[in-house]
């Protein structure tokens, strides 16, 4: 923490001069503003708030994304993960885009917790697979919220969906594709099988590489774990908007005080 007082300190300097945070920070809200531009666009008023989802990648922090959102003029809705502000890794969002993990009634907090603790544990793997990269996530949860940060993980970009695969190094691409995910497989839960499969990513439901991804998990499981694939470009984007609609709830409300108990309210602010 001492160490890093000096950066920290760079990065309070740059804000109050009206800066983004840092380089990488000025980068990210040029990728956030034309987002918000077209959602006011299409909503036909401002959007001052949000829940901003992003892959867990090397070197990409939480700090950043919120300082990227700050810059970028939106608020950052609160949620479950880390502390107040901080934004969730897409293997949680895409989980509720499909509709897991998910409370029936997130208005009742009590309810939703209970209904956390009743669900069977689930070994989840998260694929995405791009133009761009290729990225693994493994992780055992019982509700997207508790999908903060996946524990095992691992991400290339060489393995990427726009290489050129009819070429002689085309099995070399495969192979290497098979031992990341058989190393995976290995080093996290081993001899628990993996009972679900989350795709994410615009080249994820090529069928030469959904039929490569099915045959290597046989190779460590007796049987297929369940797919969730109807919707890999947008699901991640579906979960956080699930998440924006619960922010206002994902914190039990204080009870209120006997003087004011006639009155009381629990003010929130809700997402757009």
């Amino acid at each position: 923490m001492y160490d890093d007082w000096p950066r920290q300190m760079r990065r309070r300097l740059r804000k109050l001069l009206g800066f983004p945070a840092s380089h990488d920070v000025g980068i990210l809200s040029r990728l956030l503003d034309p987002l918000r531009q077209q959602a006011e666009e299409r909503l036909g008023r401002k959007v001052s708030s949000a829940i901003v989802t992003f892959p867990n990648l090397v070197a990409l922090y939480d700090e950043d994304i919120v300082d990227a959102m700050d810059y970028a003029g939106l608020t950052p809705l609160h949620t479950k993960f880390g502390g107040v502000g901080s934004q969730p890794h897409e293997a949680s969002t895409a989980y509720a885009g499909y509709g897991l993990g998910l409370c029936s009634n997130y208005t009742d907090w009590n309810q939703c917790d209970e209904e956390e603790k009743q669900r069977p544990l689930q070994q989840v793997l998260t694929i995405l697979y791009t133009k761009t990269a290729f990225v693994l996530y493994r992780d055992m949860l019982r509700g997207a919220y508790q999908h903060y940060e996946p524990e095992n993980g691992s991400s290339n970009f060489n393995l990427r969906s726009n290489s050129t695969h009819d070429n002689p190094a085309d099995k070399y691409y495969w192979e290497t594709m098979r031992e990341q995910i058989l190393r995976l497989m290995f080093k996290s839960a081993y001899g628990i099988k993996v009972s679900q499969v989350i795709l994410l990513g615009e080249s994820a439901l090529d069928a030469k590489f959904l039929q490569f991804i099915k045959s290597t998990l046989l190779e460590v499981q007796e049987e297929l774990p369940e797919f969730f694939m109807s919707d890999p470009v947008y699901a991640a984007a579906k979960g956080a908007a699930e998440f924006s609609i619960r922010s206002p709830y994902y914190f039990q409300p204080p009870p209120p005080s006997s003087a004011k108990a006639d009155n009381f309210t629990w003010e929130h602010q809700l997402p757009l």
